[in-house]
């Protein structure tokens, strides 16, 4: 009868981990998702020198909608740097639990579910290191995700976002969302680098 009960308890044990793992990582596709379509989007070109121009809805829809190809860094990475920007005690713990997020993980693009038809692949950094203007001939933006730092309810979630689109032009935000009605929506974005 013992051994049942401790096998009964490894069992639920295991599951219960499991479904948490499960959780936390298709809140992290659907996190990933999200902002590859939030900051993947086409950027309005810059007007002539010394020249200004308005677009109609029209053509910002259109330069909106232009399919891009997107790299993504095959890891998540660690963020060390310290935080404190939000209005949000809850938020400002988020942000605070960054630093300690050290699991390496691998970003499967098979989970990210896109509804614009940006072409993505993961980004060969071996080739970036070597021959950084290939790379950045090859793609619209590099983008990359610091791991995600989520509430226990997994209503609330913090990371770092950066984005690339060429050698010294680029920027890197801290992001802040919260899931409304099971959907994840960005709350408020921090760009705290720009080169």
């Amino acid at each position: 009868m013992r051994t049942f009960n401790c096998a009964l308890i490894i069992l639920i044990l295991t599951f219960s981990c499991t479904s948490i793992e499960e959780e936390r990582e298709k809140n992290q596709y659907e996190i990933i998702s999200i902002l590859i379509e939030h900051f993947g989007k086409s950027d309005f070109p810059p007007p002539p020198p010394g020249r200004s121009y308005t677009f109609s809805k029209i053509q910002l829809d259109s330069i909106r909608s232009q399919k891009q190809n997107i790299a993504l860094y095959p890891v998540l990475k660690d963020s060390n740097d310290n935080f404190l920007k939000s209005d949000s005690d809850d938020f400002n713990i988020l942000t605070q639990n960054l630093k300690n997020l050290k699991e390496k993980i691998f970003i499967d693009i098979s989970k990210i579910n896109l509804k614009t038809a940006h072409n993505i692949s993961i980004l060969d950094t071996l080739k970036l290191a070597s021959d950084r203007n290939s790379v950045y001939n090859d793609f619209n933006k590099i983008i990359s995700f610091s791991q995600i730092s989520f509430n226990q309810e997994y209503t609330k979630a913090v990371l770092v976002v950066g984005v690339s689109k060429g050698y010294l032009n680029g920027y890197a935000s801290l992001v802040f969302l919260e899931k409304i009605d099971n959907i994840w929506q960005i709350k408020g974005t921090d760009t705290f680098s720009i080169s």
